[in-house]
């Protein structure tokens, strides 16, 4: 995953008597730049599993995290900021021990690290 491709749908995870593990990693970075105007960032991530995916089952709506909404224009320093929006829903692991003394382990690891920027000049510092 990363910041243009912020959306992943996972299978439930099933052991019976075994070992499995998965991870699903997540780091971006945005940089918000002042000259072109660019003094947001915008990202919304998305982790669902089971019957939620493909389908709006988690209500996870990234239109509504751009910045500053439908209004927002462009370098507007009013709108100025990082907007960051997680979502991780519907996530089943399972682990079954079929046999006396055996074993069973899943694991699901999910680690979102997005790191979002913006470096405002001086002169519009000031302004703010």
């Amino acid at each position: 995953m990363d910041a243009n491709n912020s959306s992943a749908g996972l299978d439930d995870l099933l052991v019976i008597n075994s070992v499995k593990e998965r991870d699903v990693i997540e780091k971006s970075s945005q940089n918000g730049d002042p000259e072109d105007g660019g003094l947001s960032n915008a990202l919304s991530i998305d982790v669902g599993g089971g019957e939620s995916q493909g389908d709006e089952a988690s209500n996870y709506d990234s239109e509504s995290n751009e910045a500053g909404g439908p209004g927002f224009r462009r370098g507007d320093l009013k709108y100025a900021g990082n907007y960051l929006t997680v979502n991780v829903h519907d996530i089943k692991v399972t682990a079954v021990n079929s046999m006396p003394d055996g074993n069973a382990v899943a694991t699901s690891n999910i680690i979102i690290e997005p790191v979002q920027t913006i470096v405002v000049p001086s002169e519009v510092h000031q302004k703010l």
